[in-house]
């Protein structure tokens, strides 16, 4: 089997993501180029025992991939995030990208962008893409484009960690609403909005600087609903996917509702694998009708866990994309 290199930076491509290649090179090299948050949530999804480098110098990144003898290298490009937020830092102190260096051309490695951030930056993406081999993202536009330029390119859903569990916490939560910005526009009407209703409500800022990452999960597997919403802070649908808090949702046992939006059909079925909402009036007539009828909700959730564990674990992702792309 291929030996493969993750070079990214810790927080959730490399955190959630990366576990996914672990079906295919038990052995992988994680090489931290650096950090997409202010703590390290590597452990509670990948577990112990991970070979792990960190970036010193370009010169030695390299010598580290011919001396692990890499088949396949994986590069996440939360560089390009650098000033999103302030916790994210490049271990590479002048803020400089891997493949900008001469020494990336002559890498014998099978070279793979995995895109996490180009619905923000989608025309430095089309520029970066050019630099590799193949492409796995979740973005339609960047997909076309690369058909077009004829670069292998995978497209998917956002997948969600396979070892998320339900562990039979009594689910003393009615509904939890966690994410960055619930002070701030229309995340805050949502909170507002659960805050209102006579159930046992739980909401907290949440993502990068909130609730701890293992704070997070036990949250989901005490809650009977999860507001997995699609949008920004601002209200504006996610332009690029779905995200992937719905599908944690479901493997804790929580059952997801988010607002109504296409693109995520075909990921999760509405009124069938989650439930949708179109107003907050309708909001407030879901939370109560799921409250009192747990075998309604619990007929959701595990229709919805069956499609994830079948079609959207990170697992399924790289077995897909590596068969496409000819590497195994």
């Amino acid at each position: 089997m291929p030996k493969i290199c993750w070079a990214g930076w810790t927080g959730g491509e490399m955190a959630e993501v990366a576990r996914g290649i672990l079906v295919i090179d038990r052995d992988p090299l994680m090489y931290i180029l650096g950090s997409g948050t202010t703590r390290d949530e590597m452990a509670y999804f990948m577990g112990h025992g991970r070979r792990i480098n960190y970036f010193v110098s370009f010169d030695k990144f390299f010598y580290d991939l011919e001396q692990y003898k890499v088949d396949i290298l994986i590069h996440n490009t939360y560089i390009f995030a650098h000033g999103c937020r302030p916790s994210v830092y490049n271990n590479d102190s002048k803020n400089r990208c891997i493949t900008e260096q001469p020494q990336w051309k002559t890498v014998k490695a099978v070279k793979i962008l995995h895109d996490g951030e180009s619905f923000h930056q989608l025309e430095v993406y089309k520029q970066l893409c050019v630099r590799f081999d193949a492409v796995i993202t979740y973005n339609p536009d960047l997909k076309e484009f690369c058909d077009r330029e004829k670069i292998p390119c995978h497209l998917s859903f956002v997948t969600t960690p396979s070892n998320l569990c339900d562990p039979g916490y009594t689910r003393d939560i009615d509904i939890s609403f966690t994410g960055t910005g619930l002070n701030n526009s229309y995340r805050r009407v949502l909170a507002q909005t659960l805050n209102t209703l006579p159930f046992d409500t739980f909401c907290s800022d949440g993502a990068f600087e909130g609730l701890q990452i293992e704070d997070y999960i036990k949250l989901l597997n005490r809650s009977k609903m999860y507001l997995a919403t699609y949008s920004a802070p601002g209200g504006n649908l996610h332009p690029m996917h779905c995200k992937n808090k719905d599908g944690k949702a479901l493997l804790c046992g929580a059952l997801p509702i988010t607002e109504e939006f296409a693109p995520a059909d075909d990921y999760l079925l509405p009124s069938v694998e989650r439930v949708v909402f179109r107003n907050l009036n309708q909001l407030r007539d879901i939370v109560e009708f799921y409250a009192g009828n747990e075998p309604a909700r619990v007929e959701i959730v595990r229709a919805g866990q069956k499609k994830i564990r079948s079609q959207f674990t990170s697992e399924h992702l790289f077995i897909k994309a590596f068969k496409a792309f000819g590497v195994i």
